[in-house]
């Protein structure tokens, strides 16, 4: 039945399947996991092209006013990739706020001149970010993050049907404050530790006072480091609740900007 109604017959289902293809090709682009670069392009091409066919039920028999001619095809088209671009990027703002918290942290251990490369963008990255990175996609599985990224795809085609993508002020606006949660979700990734590392700084600068002929600086150093690592091993629950908190609060948080673009 759904081969037939997408090769079959009308111009107009052929139509529709490409454009619902554009906005799902957009969000694994952009989102988690689906849109590192360690993940083949034929592997993204067949899951596009994949979702795109199960979701043709859903999306064929919505109706929309397409002018002739190629231009508004393809300005449709691109407005369709956009707005799977935006969310799947909503979705990405998580796992860098906790990359940019892992940064931070590497930072005040001493771990600031130790990079490594980040296969997914080929850049390099702080250590303990990148470990915070991989740490937080296991947990994104776990509690089945993949799943309500591929429910937001599927309820974004209820609340913005094809051809009604709305680019207004105030979606964009929204779209822009929640930028804002890379930094928050960085700040709560990381206070446990930092406050840790700060009483630490306290300590030192005490024993510095009491006992000035230690050589603090060298002492100090792999004090920090001893105490970071061993708050980052001990925090791996706490983690895995604020990060589970914090993907929750974010897949609301996408859902009701989504709605803002229905036009």
């Amino acid at each position: 039945m759904q081969t037939e109604a997408i090769f079959g017959l009308t111009l107009d289902n052929i139509v529709v399947f490409l454009l619902s293809t554009f906005r799902v090709g957009g969000l694994f682009v952009a989102a988690p996991v689906f849109g590192q670069t360690t993940v083949p392009v034929q592997v993204k091409i067949m899951l596009t092209l994949m979702f795109g066919y199960f979701l043709f039920p859903l999306v064929g028999t919505q109706t929309f006013q397409l002018d002739p001619g190629l231009l508004p095809l393809v300005m449709l088209g691109a407005k369709e990739f956009m707005f799977g671009l935006i969310i799947g990027f909503l979705f990405q703002l998580i796992f860098l706020g906790v990359q940019f918290g892992g940064g931070v942290l590497g930072y005040q251990i001493g771990y600031a001149m130790v990079n490594v490369i980040d296969p997914s963008t080929s850049e390099s990255v702080p250590i303990i970010g990148q470990l915070k990175l991989i740490i937080s996609t296991l947990i994104f599985f776990i509690i089945d993050g993949h799943h309500v990224i591929i429910q937001a795809l599927f309820e974004s085609y209820k609340v913005v049907p094809i051809g009604h993508v709305s680019f207004n002020p105030l979606a964009m606006d929204a779209v822009m404050h929640a930028t804002a949660a890379v930094f928050i979700v960085g700040v709560k990734i990381a206070a446990p530790v930092l406050v840790t590392l700060f009483i630490t700084d306290i300590c030192l600068g005490i024993v510095a006072r009491t006992m000035p002929q230690m050589n603090i600086l060298i002492v100090g150093f792999q004090v920090k480091i001893g105490v970071g690592l061993f708050m980052l091993a001990l925090g791996l629950p706490f983690f895995h609740f604020m990060f589970t908190k914090v993907f929750n609060q974010m897949s609301i948080e996408a859902f009701s900007i989504t709605k803002g673009f229905a036009g």
